[in-house]
């Protein structure tokens, strides 16, 4: 007759392994590039150490050295267990079935084109003229490629920059004549006046591969929604401006990978 110990071993052994491995898995999160690298992983380091200490699912990110490198991964469908994300490109993985919003940032984003030369008034006289922006899919840059649709009537946008800050600065530095930022940005700088605005879409979004329980999708999505400005994990959220997250749900984002179509069709 096997003892006591031996029949709670072998219940042990026989016990399904994947809650336990879901526990200890090590999740890959894809950070999308609107900082250099070094600095997306100061950035978002701090969020991925919440995760860790609330969830006890350790969070290693992934950060392209910029968009293009970015776009590539995303064309190529490569499996994230988590990613952060703006709307058009949730909207994309949405549709494919990939992914799943869990949060978003409390606030929605707007675009807004900003210039400091007073003649430069109507977003017509920007035509031929350089306009800073990071580079496609950007969704800054998706936005300005919306506003300029004519191939003979657009601007000439540079895409050089390696922040919204950056490009920013390079109206500063007479490198560029605008900029399109988000309005986060937008609002330190009066001293630059607005040519345009975008509509309002939801802010950058935290989304989970659809291969994992769901059980820890859920909480995942717990923690985030827990950390506002009343946690004491407030400081997370400093370099993310926001204020915090609000759930995201598929229905939030149907249409908006509509801001991809410059690129080519999906």
């Amino acid at each position: 007759m096997r003892s006591n110990a031996t029949l709670f071993g072998l219940i042990l052994a026989l016990a399904p392994a994947a809650p336990i491995a879901a526990l200890a898995a090590n999740l890959q999160m894809l950070v999308q590039p609107v900082y250099p690298p070094e600095q997306s992983l100061a950035v978002h380091q701090p969020l991925a150490d919440y995760l860790a200490r609330r969830t006890g699912l350790q969070v290693s990110l992934v950060a392209p050295r910029d968009f293009h490198h970015y776009w590539l991964e995303i064309r190529a469908g490569r499996r994230y267990d988590l990613s952060l994300d703006d709307a058009h490109i949730t909207s994309l993985l949405v549709r494919r079935g990939s992914m799943q919003p869990l949060a978003r940032a409390a606030e929605d984003v707007r675009y807004f084109l900003l210039a400091a030369d007073p003649e430069i008034t109507r977003q017509s006289d920007l035509v031929g003229r350089p306009v800073a922006s990071l580079p496609a899919p950007s969704l800054g840059h998706q936005i300005l490629s919306r506003w300029y649709i004519n191939p003979m009537s657009q601007p000439q946008i540079t895409s050089g920059a390696k922040s919204w800050l950056d490009a920013v600065e390079m109206v500063f530095s007479l490198e560029a004549d605008a900029a399109i930022a988000p309005h986060w940005l937008a609002e330190r700088y009066p001293n630059l006046h607005t040519l345009a605005e975008s509509e309002a879409l939801p802010g950058m979004t935290i989304n989970a591969g659809s291969h994992l329980d769901a059980d820890v999708r859920e909480q995942i999505r717990q923690a985030l929604l827990e950390l506002n400005e009343e946690s004491a994990d407030f400081p997370v959220l400093n370099e993310l401006n926001t204020s915090g997250f609000k759930a995201a749900e598929a229905a939030d984002y149907a249409g908006l990978d509509r801001y991809l179509d410059t690129l080519f069709q999906l």
